[in-house]
């Protein structure tokens, strides 16, 4: 053995980008592209400033198979950002560099193509001294991940381009094949620039289709508002803010329509929650949906080096969602509001004609308020008048049951409860009978004419 008194670590690259975690799924399969896009908005802040990051843009291509499946299998990413320099070109060479650590960067985002793209290429011109461009391939392996690097002749400005693909197949078999589908959930997954209006151009192609994603996204928010607020978090107080709009339903990024809160850290989505059994409704003025997304300097802190993950304990996330969703419930109080005079109108209208539920809904307003917002039909205000009656009904008489059976000292008042309620029962059928009996004479009188 050598006579040393000390030895440097090495890095089994091939293990590296294995023990990244990132199982297949229509998100994942697309985090590579979120790294490309990335690195590009960074490259274009390094280069214009962050105050003239307009300056920037962005182009994304999608490549499809071309056969009748015509699935995604590529993608291209190109920006006019400042390129691989010298600096960033080691920083790209150095496992979990730290080179872009104040703007969030772990250092392994380019282990996250390789996860799930069998190949790289990459082509850029950058300024050092004087324009020159530089190519080559990024492949895994156990040596000489670089490979065919050429130095070339200058192009005529600064600037990037990154080809991912071909897909590895785990992940090819989750990505999404719509293009509005690619579109929207690149927009979610950057929503924190886009809700700030603070992005550089960036524009999505597919087949026949050009989106400027900025553009997009502000001519569809008909509402918004911006909410800060406070969490105490391990005997600290954490401030936090809340971007609230709403957004068409087909604009949705799961093809469902679902209302959804995003949590992000470092500008970017990591986790999304569907709202639609806490807010009790699937959707917002019968054609719109509830994005929220959340963002704050405890999350940039707590966030997994995939971006996939936030590191919170169950309490502290309970804490921080719970504020929130009452903050989307203020922020929609105008649609609710409506919803539930329509609830209410709609419990009214079904009461008169089936007198029967007169002992439920006595008062409409009180009701609708019991009810969960998406119920909205007729025939689903109806359901629930009906098994609101049925559970009354069984809950006085249970207690009538179990204080008679167990001789309990307030058997006489769960009597007297139990008692008017068949009464009330009985006067809402019998009111209800005497209605349909006017309603068959109404119907003879009509036929004798």
């Amino acid at each position: 053995m050598p006579d040393k008194t000390s030895y440097s670590f090495t890095s089994d690259f091939v293990g590296r980008v294995n023990n990244i975690s990132l199982a297949p799924s229509s998100s994942n399969s697309l985090a590579p592209l979120y790294e490309a896009i990335t690195n590009s908005i960074q490259s274009i802040e390094e280069k214009f400033g962050r105050d003239n990051i307009a300056k920037g843009e962005i182009s994304i291509e999608v490549i499809r198979s071309g056969d009748e499946l015509n699935i995604p299998v590529e993608f291209i990413v190109k920006d006019n950002g400042i390129g691989f320099t010298q600096q960033n070109m080691k920083s790209f060479r150095t496992s979990d560099s730290r080179y872009k650590i104040e703007k969030g960067g772990k250092g392994v985002g380019r282990f996250l193509w390789l996860k799930v793209f069998e190949k790289i290429h990459i082509e850029s011109t950058h300024s050092d001294d004087s324009l020159e461009s530089v190519s080559f391939d990024f492949v895994l392996d156990e040596s000489n991940q670089i490979r065919n690097l050429e130095i070339g002749s200058p192009g005529k400005q600064t600037g990037t381009t990154v080809h991912l693909g071909p897909f590895r197949p785990e992940y090819a078999a989750h990505c999404p094949r719509k293009a509005k589908t690619i579109r929207n959930k690149i927009i979610g997954h950057f929503i924190s620039y886009f809700v700030n209006m603070h992005a550089p151009r960036i524009v999505f192609f597919d087949t026949n289709t050009a989106d400027d994603l900025l553009d997009t996204f502000s001519e569809v928010v008909s509402t918004d508002k911006e909410y800060s607020f406070r969490v105490d978090v391990d005997s600290e107080t954490k401030e936090f803010s809340l971007h609230a709009f709403l957004l068409p339903r087909d604009f949705s990024d799961d093809e469902k329509g679902y209302n959804a809160l995003f949590y992000g850290a470092n500008h970017r989505t990591v986790e999304r929650y569907e709202l639609d059994q806490a807010l009790g409704m699937r959707r917002i003025e019968g054609s719109s949906v509830f994005f929220g997304f959340i963002e704050s300097s405890y999350l940039d802190q707590i966030v997994n080096q995939e971006r996939t993950h936030l590191g919170w304990s169950p309490e502290v996330f309970d804490t921080i969602h719970r504020t929130a969703i009452d903050l989307i419930k203020e922020f929609l109080a105008e649609p609710i509001k409506r919803i539930r005079e329509l609830q209410a109108e709609t419990v009214l209208n079904i009461r008169n004609e089936h007198l029967r539920f007169l002992s439920i809904a006595g008062d409409p307003e009180g009701f609708a308020e019991t009810l969960p917002l998406f119920i909205q039909t007729q025939e689903d205000v109806y359901l629930e008048l009906s098994r609101s009656s049925l559970r009354q009904y069984n809950r006085k008489k249970r207690q009538f049951v179990d204080a008679k059976d167990k001789k309990l000292p307030d058997f006489d008042e769960k009597a007297a409860e139990y008692t008017k309620e068949l009464k009330e029962e009985s006067i809402s059928s019998l009111a209800e009978y005497m209605l349909k009996r006017k309603l068959i004479l109404d119907v003879f009188e009509e036929r004798l004419k």
